[in-house]
């Protein structure tokens, strides 16, 4: 069978029947993903940050039991947020 590989047919001819792609990697002994041993690193948990700030929709502004909920609004999602400090030295 002549596919553009081995022919001077254009690519466009080849219709959908494309080859699966194969990869030039050799298959190593080791498992994939973290080998045994390896502790690796993550970003803590703060058990004490040092602000929280409670977001509530601006729908809410104008309700009558805005304070209500505003106190006791459940919190769907938690977020740490990292201030870097890069300092550049000059040459």
């Amino acid at each position: 069978m002549r596919t553009p590989k081995n022919s001077s047919k254009p690519p466009s001819s080849d219709g959908f029947k494309k080859p699966a792609p194969k990869s030039l990697r050799k298959p190593s002994d080791k498992k994939v993903g973290g080998q045994n041993g390896h502790q690796g690193t993550h970003l803590a948990v703060i058990t004490a940050p040092d602000k929280i700030v409670k977001h509530m929709p601006s729908a809410c502004e104008g309700c009558p039991h805005y304070q209500i909920c505003k106190g006791t609004a459940c919190i769907a999602e938690k977020r740490h947020v990292i201030d870097a400090v890069v300092t550049v030295n000059d040459i």
